[in-house]
């Protein structure tokens, strides 16, 4: 942080507290850690509101993979109900209102992944998810990167991943994560 922008900080601090202004920011810590040297702090007390900016290739995956999911509903409602079912059945797939659920990222381990469509939903992309930002309890990045290289030779062997047939349905489940409660 150069003078400028310390100068500029500690005019806030007193327009914050001249103005009584009671806010998620505590101008006291902002004062003390610019005055002693320990800008570190700031970073420390409030890293909750400056988390590291999200890499665009996770924001990428996480589209892809929810597309695959509406892929796969579409897909299966054009299926004789017959083998929808029976696909639901074997795979374990929860559905509301004909639209196949996503499984989730792991809270502990994937949060980026949680983070980018919890962001989604703020955005309302991808509605028919009703917990997009679901914890699976269970990594499943390198499962989701298996069943979208299952869509991608789909696409390569000229599939209509909008059309897809039981088949195909079921290679991409057989590669996806299960839904976990």
């Amino acid at each position: 942080m150069n003078t400028f922008e310390k100068i500029a900080l500690l005019m806030l601090c007193d327009l914050h507290e001249k103005n009584k202004i009671n806010g998620d920011i505590d101008p006291n810590i902002i004062r003390s850690a610019i005055v002693t040297g320990n800008t570190w702090a700031i970073q420390n007390q409030y890293s909750a509101l400056f988390p590291e900016e999200v890499d665009i290739d996770v924001k990428n995956i996480v589209s892809s993979t929810l597309n695959m999911y509406r892929y796969i509903s579409m897909s299966l409602k054009a299926l004789p109900v017959e083998d929808a079912d029976e696909l639901i059945g074997k795979h374990h797939v929860v559905v509301h209102e004909r639209s196949v659920q996503f499984p989730g990222y792991d809270g502990n381990n994937e949060g980026e992944y949680i983070s980018v469509a919890a962001m989604f939903k703020t955005l309302n992309l991808f509605s028919e998810q009703l917990e997009i930002d679901k914890n699976s309890h269970q990594e499943s990045c390198e499962d989701y990167e298996n069943a979208l290289n299952e869509l991608d030779a789909i696409r390569a062997e000229g599939g209509d991943v909008h059309k897809m047939t039981k088949e195909q349905i079921d290679k991409l489940l057989s590669a996806a994560p299960r839904f976990w409660d």
